[in-house]
């Protein structure tokens, strides 16, 4: 199907695996479609600049990454039922920001991919829980990346691509724990653009970052595959879903 734009995010609808939600790359595109019938629904008009379409208990949320707010929407029709403050401000640089959720929870976690920041709001009020230091602010707001977000076990991981950054943060204590220095910095400055995606093993034990593996409440290294691929999902002896630039 195609929606005429670079695609930033992709997130399948819980309800019906047969459609997709998507957000353009830089741009106002926002909208689903069934890759079934082709059936395409977009509301560019909607939000300023959406990224990171996340669920939560079948509810849909988007964050407006140059508002600084997330809003709900209905997932039929794309229309705003309600917005509230990610707590963090606007973001106007080119690393861009990230939402996920914390189903355990019921929370919300937001980044500002400017500024370094994460905060936690409650999905149910909107109200913000908190907010942390999770990388220093970043230095060239032209560099094209991504600040991203993971929720593993009762902490989230953060990576930064553009100059591979790794953290993790505990929300019970706000403690921050940053991963050790190897050649994973190289590699995310060479390859910055490219948008490295986290991934999780299906039992939780192994988080990925392009072509590593680490343990995502250590942050220690436990794999790195001989082949610069991105990893998209960890079935453990089911095997990887992967991609890499060259077939």
């Amino acid at each position: 199907v195609r929606i005429g734009a670079h695609v930033e995010s992709l997130t399948m609808d819980p309800r019906d695996d047969r459609r997709v939600y998507f957000t353009g790359r830089l741009s106002s595109s926002f909208g689903w479609a069934n890759l079934e019938t082709g059936e395409l629904l977009l509301a560019s008009d909607v939000l300023v600049w959406p990224v990171s379409p996340t669920w939560l208990d079948a509810r849909l949320y988007v964050l407006d990454e140059l508002v600084g707010t997330i809003a709900e929407l209905d997932p039929d029709t794309l229309a705003v039922l309600r917005t509230f403050d990610s707590g963090l401000g606007p973001n106007p640089t080119l690393t861009l920001s990230d939402l996920v959720a914390d189903a355990d929870r019921g929370w919300l976690y937001v980044n500002n991919g400017g500024t370094g920041e994460v905060a936690a709001i409650d999905a149910a009020s909107g109200g913000v829980l908190n907010t942390w230091t999770l990388f220093d602010a970043t230095l060239d707001g032209d560099t094209p990346g991504r600040a991203e977000l993971l929720v593993a076990g009762d902490g989230v991981v953060g990576l930064r691509n553009s100059d591979g950054a790794l953290r993790r943060l505990d929300p019970s204590n706000g403690e921050v724990t940053s991963a050790q220095a190897d050649d994973r910095s190289t590699h995310f400055v060479i390859r910055g653009h490219a948008m490295d995606t986290l991934a999780l093993s299906e039992d939780g034990a192994r988080a990925w970052s392009g072509p590593w593996a680490f343990d995502p409440v250590s942050l220690e290294s436990v794999i790195l595959l001989d082949a610069d691929v991105q990893v998209l999902a960890d079935e453990g002896e089911g095997g990887l879903l992967a991609w890499a630039a060259e077939p």
